[in-house]
C-alpha cells in the first residue's frame, strides 16, 4: 500500500466516526444514506390474491346485508333527529316559561302603578267628600275663655360689683393671680 491509499482510508474512517462533544467518552457512527438504504431490511410483499369470481346468491346476500345495514342507519340518523328536536323543542319552551314570568312581573309593577293611581283618585273624593261634611256641620262656639292670672314682674337684686384686690409684690404672692 502506498501513502496515499493509507490517507484516503484514513479520511474515510474520519468521515464515518465522529466525538460527540458533549460526552467525550461516547463515539457516534456517521453513515452514508446510500449505506442505509442498502442496510434496510427487504420488505416482504405479499402474494396477489386469487380473484374468486362471486356468485349470485352470494352478491344477492351481500346486497341484501347493505341494504339492511342503510335502513338500520337510517332509522338511528332519524331517532337522533327526533331527539334533538325535542330537545330544542324542551328548551324552547323553558325559555317561553321564563320570559312569560318575566312579563308577568313586570305587568304585574304596572298593575300596581294603575292601583296606586286609582287608590290617589279614592283619597281625593274622600277629602273632597271631607271637605263638603264639614260645612254642613256647625260646630259649637267655643267656650269664652277663662280670666288669664296676673303675671307680676318682681324686679331683681342686683349687688353691686366687688372691688378687686390687686396683690402683688413679694409677699402678695403673683401678679397673675388677679386674673383668676
Amino acid at each position: 500500500m502506498s501513502d496515499n491509499e493509507l490517507f484516503e482510508k484514513v479520511e474515510e474512517d474520519v468521515e464515518e466516526v465522529v466525538k460527540n462533544t458533549d460526552e467525550p467518552n461516547v463515539v457516534a457512527v456517521v453513515k452514508d444514506l446510500e449505506e442505509e438504504e442498502e442496510l434496510k431490511p427487504k420488505v416482504k410483499q405479499k402474494k396477489p390474491r386469487k380473484k374468486v369470481e362471486m356468485t349470485p346468491e352470494r352478491k344477492a346476500q351481500l346486497l341484501e346485508n347493505l341494504k339492511k345495514g342503510r335502513e338500520t342507519a337510517k332509522r338511528n340518523r332519524m331517532k337522533t333527529a327526533q331527539y334533538k328536536k325535542l330537545m330544542k323543542e324542551k328548551e324552547r319552551k323553558k325559555v317561553d316559561e321564563v320570559l312569560e314570568e318575566d312579563y308577568k312581573v313586570r305587568t304585574n309593577k304596572i298593575n300596581y302603578k294603575l292601583e296606586n293611581e286609582k287608590l290617589l283618585e279614592k283619597i281625593k273624593l274622600l277629602e273632597t267628600i271631607k271637605e263638603e261634611k264639614k260645612e254642613e256641620i256647625v260646630l259649637p262656639p267655643p267656650p269664652p275663655p277663662k280670666e288669664e292670672p296676673k303675671i307680676i314682674e318682681i324686679p331683681k337684686v342686683v349687688e353691686p360689683p366687688k372691688p378687686k384686690v390687686i396683690k402683688g409684690g413679694r409677699n402678695g404672692g403673683s401678679i397673675w393671680s388677679q386674673f383668676k
